[in-house]
Order: C-alpha cells, then structure tokens, then sequence
C-alpha cells in the first residue's frame, strides 16, 4: 500500500478515481445488451468488474439523439450521474446525492446506507431470504485525482452455521460481516487494487468458469494494464486463507482484435505458501513455468501430490452484427498432470444474444449452456479452486449442466420486464469430490471418488447417478424510479425431479422472489 500511494503521487496527471461497479449490479446486463445492439464499443465484455467512470465515458460517447431517447441508455445515464458530471458530459442528469458527503477541496468522503437482498420461495410458508441479504453502511473516499477506497460493513445472512461471532438475531445465521473493501488508483494506463475484491472473468451471463463472483470476496491485489485499446493485460494475487497457506494466482491477456471481436486466454494457480510468491506475484510468466523454477531451486523433486493445480481458460465474444452476439468460454483444469488413466476435468459455455427496437422499445432474447465434469476445481492434493464452501468458477459446481433463456423487454425508463427459463441438472458428483488413483493415499480435504469404481477419460461428459432435475419458470418485472434504487419481482413455477438424487422423488410449487436494493 505504502508503495501504492507513493508510485500515485509521483506519476503524471489524467488519473481518475477507480470505484469499481460490483460485478453482479444490474447495470452489467443494460450494458450487454447496449453493446449487442451496436450503441456501446469501448467496453470488454469478458472481465469485470468495470470502473464507474469508464462506464461514463462510453456512454458519453455513444450519446446521440437516437441513444437519448432510448430507455436503457437513459436508465443508466442516471444511475451513472455522478460519473457523468465527474467527465464533465453535458447536460448530465442529477444525482441523487448520498446520506453524508464531506468535501475538501478536489477530495471527497462519503457515507451510504442500504439494503439488497433477495426473498425466494414458495409463499408463504417456504419464502427464505438468501445468503447475502441484509443492510449495510458504506464509506467511500475520492482522494483526488488518483485515489479512491471503499469499506462496507454489513448486517447479513451468511448461509452457514459456522460460528463467526454472536448472531445478531437469536438462532438465525445473521451476522455483522465484510463486504468489499479495498484501496485503488488509476494512472492513465493502470490500475492497482489491493484489499477485499469481486473478480469475474469470462463472457457468461449464468456465471462464469475459471473465475467467477461464486464465493464472497477475499484478499487480492489485482492489476490491469491497456495499451492503445487493443491488448488488456489483469493479474490478480490473492490470499485465500492465511492460515492454512492457501494463495491463489491468476492472469488473463485479452485480444479486441476489432471492436466487435474480443478474445483472451487465462491461467490461475492453486498453490500452498506462507505468503505469496515472487514470481506468481509478479505474474509475467506460464505457472507450469513457474512451478518448474520452483522445483529447480529444491533440494529434491516434488511429488505429485506438492504439484500446483493449474486451469486454463479460452474465450472469445464476436458481435457478428448489430444487434447479434455469440461468444463461449473452454475451462480445462489441472492439465498439468493430465495422464491416460484420470478422466477429464474441464468445462465449456456457449451462448448466443439478440437484441433490438420494436418501435422505440427495446427487446432482446438470451440463450445459454453450460456444462461442467465431474471432479472439475478438486485435485487429490487439496490445491482446490474453492473458498468458503463455495467454488471459484461456476456457482453450480462440478457434475452439472445448466440452460437459460431469457426473454426482455424494456417499456420506460423506470421499468423493465422478463421471462427467465433456467433447467439445471445436477449428477451426484459434488464440490471438493477429486478423482484418486487407486490405492492412492486419502487428501486430506478433499474427497475421494467412491472406491471401486472405474473412468475412462470422458466419464466426466455423463452425469453421475441419480440426475436431479430443477425447472424453474419466471416472468419478472424490475423499477427503478431513480438512480440507487432498483425492485425486481417475480413469481414462476419451480419443479424438481428426482429430488435430493432420490428416484421418482418430485417437487412442483409455484415460487416467488422479491430483490431490493434501495440505497442511499
């Protein structure tokens, strides 16, 4: 940090303050489809988060009479007020302003409050909040014109009964927790984040494969470099847990060959260290690479089971024209041990959007599939893509295939409505289940592959066991009657087949979900 704020100061004007838009905020999917239709071209589809004022300034430039009128772009040039006036846009809308603002000079420190979360259930008597829902207390600080921090503290559920302190509700898991919280600055062609972060690389809109917002955030220093528009280079060095010596590494090189085609490649490294290492910190270099320098420096050749767990990703997302995309992300895990005898573990997403004006309104449809192996982000020597119960790529986790479509329509400013069809199958493969030779030593966390059983190297393409089968049907309509607030509703039809892998068992109820995010 110390190195940070010295570099920051020392570095020439043009700097703006990198507030970051969280990765799951509603704005991302007006974007896309603003992006699909041919309005917006400056933004990268495939990584997120998004700094606000970059976000501003693609949409300044974008402004036309045409884009004026139009009821997405008019949506979030009000959500994107501040930052408007920020680049000095004309005729910007006005902000909302927050609950405290404290200004000193160029400087500024500001205080929110709020709430988001989400209900869902079959009303009324199987209604639950979700994990993650609750109010919170935000500070922001704009050190003007190169720093900017955010800290959030939270009153949430955490979906868990590990004890993390007194609950702040008797016999409910409802807890003071963190949220994001980090320090950033932007030179004109960097960006260095250190603290408590959300990272989602890869184009997906269900969820992405090698790194995704799955889990909640943990301790990274994240660095992206742009050069002439054309190449984009982020590392990211992360702790996941300090104590047991888990670090994660990662980086991705992305391509905008054209402003309608985009491609990257990415790399991320599960090892165990005290601290961080050099060269995965530095992140210039192939971690198969890496491992093997570390391994030169030894007194002895490590095992398989002290190797690192390596993924690598493709992706590429193509604008074919306006108003059409395609795009599809390949995951292939732990191929640096890959053998005749283990079966693969790799994952693959495609999907494909339209989006257009019927008159002066905007629609779209989306499709999408994704399909994860079995034993995909565990390895029998625990160097596992998992943190807090949850993975770090694709929330459904491993053994599973899921589809969606969704069908939009944006009336007015303020409202918006949709049709959600999502199918998931789930095998009986589960999160943290690795693939072990026979005869091969019990891991220590992770969990073996049922004794006797035998795999050829696609078993991983066939779900395992009993399919449990979730389709859920949901037509749904969000308002935002200004910036920082924003209701969705819904009420569909869920019905599970084969419920709990159990044969024949059945569930059909309709089911229905609120989200609030009101904030100020």
């Amino acid at each position: 940090m110390v190195v940070a704020v010295v570099v920051a100061f020392t570095l020439p004007a043009g700097a703006v303050p990198a507030e970051y838009l969280p990765t799951s905020h509603w704005a991302y999917e007006d974007l896309e489809t603003l992006w699909t239709r041919g309005v917006l071209d400056s933004l990268s589809l495939s990584a997120r988060p998004w700094t606000r004022v970059e976000i501003a300034r693609a949409l300044e430039v974008a402004k036309t009479p045409a884009a004026g009128r139009d009821p997405v772009y008019r949506r979030l040039a009000r959500e994107f007020a501040r930052e408007l006036a920020f680049i000095d846009a004309p005729d910007a809308p006005r902000e909302t302003p927050p609950l405290v603002a404290i200004r000193d000079g160029e400087s500024e420190i500001r205080l929110s409050v709020g709430v988001d979360g989400i209900a869902r259930g079959a009303p009324p008597s199987k209604t639950q909040i979700e994990s993650g829902s609750g109010a919170f207390v935000a500070a922001r600080g704009y050190l003007w014109p190169r720093i900017f921090f955010l800290t959030e503290v939270r009153a949430e559920r955490t979906g868990t009964d590990r004890s993390i302190g007194d609950s702040l509700v008797r016999n409910e898991d409802f807890y003071l927790n963190t949220g994001e919280a980090y320090i950033s600055f932007a030179p004109k062609y960097l960006e260095l984040t250190l603290g408590l972060t959300e990272t989602r690389w890869g184009p997906g809109s269900t969820g992405t494969l090698l790194l995704s917002d799955a889990s909640i955030p943990y301790g990274s220093v994240r660095v992206r470099l742009r050069f002439a528009g054309r190449l984009e280079l982020q590392t990211l060095s992360g702790i996941l847990v300090q104590s047991d010596h888990r670090q994660l590494a990662a980086h991705r090189l992305a391509l905008h060959v054209t402003p309608n085609l985009s491609l990257g490649v990415a790399e991320a490294a599960r090892y165990d260290a005290s601290s961080p290492e050099l060269l995965y910190l530095l992140n210039l270099l192939p971690y198969t690479l890496v491992e093997r320098f570390s391994a030169l420096n030894r007194e002895r050749t490590p095992e398989i089971d002290q190797r690192n767990n390596v993924m690598m990703s493709f992706d590429a997302v193509w604008r074919f024209r306006p108003g059409g995309r395609v795009w599809g992300e390949f995951l292939l895990d732990d191929f640096a041990t890959e053998s005749n005898d283990m079966p693969h573990r790799m994952a693959w997403q495609f999907g494909a959007a339209a989006d257009g004006v019927i008159g002066s309104k905007p629609v779209g449809a989306l499709f999408e599939y994704t399909k994860v192996f079995r034993f995909t982000y565990a390895v029998h020597y625990d160097r596992n893509f998992i943190f807090r119960d949850d993975p770090l790529g694709f929330h459904r986790g491993p053994d599973s295939e899921h589809y969606r479509l969704r069908l939009r329509a944006d009336p007015a400013v303020a409202w918006s409505v949709a049709l959600d069809v999502e199918w998931r199958r789930q095998g009986e493969g589960f999160l943290g289940e690795a693939w072990c030779r026979p005869g091969q030593p019990e891991p220590m966390e992770s969990v073996c592959s049922p004794p006797g059983e035998t795999f050829d190297q696609w078993s991983g393409l066939h779900l395992t066991g009993v399919i449990e089968s979730t389709l859920r049907v949901t037509p749904s309509v969000a308002w935002a009657p200004r910036d920082n607030v924003r209701l969705r509703a819904g009420l569909g039809v869920r019905s599970v087949r084969n419920a709990g892998h159990v044969e024949g068992s059945s569930d059909a109820d309709p089911e229905l979900f609120v989200s609030v995010d009101p904030r100020k």
